[in-house]
């Protein structure tokens, strides 16, 4: 970057999940709404498959509080 101080690093997360966990699934319905929107080629899950483990990916940031 020609001298100049690009960011270190980042912090990511991956947390896997289950759908057998029923507090997941509910927050991942209402989640699953916006993917279909928001990412090309997103379809819906049957939910009630105990085979299904959901990955989700994100980047994790601190603020001033922690």
């Amino acid at each position: 970057l020609n001298g100049e101080k690009s960011t270190s690093y980042l912090i990511n997360r991956v947390n896997q999940n289950f759908c057998d966990d029923k507090k997941f699934i509910e927050w991942y319905s209402r989640l699953e709404t916006f993917l279909v929107f928001f990412i090309d080629a997103a379809s819906r899950i049957a939910k009630d498959d105990p085979n299904w483990v959901i990955y989700l990916l994100h980047q994790q940031y601190k603020n001033d509080s922690g």
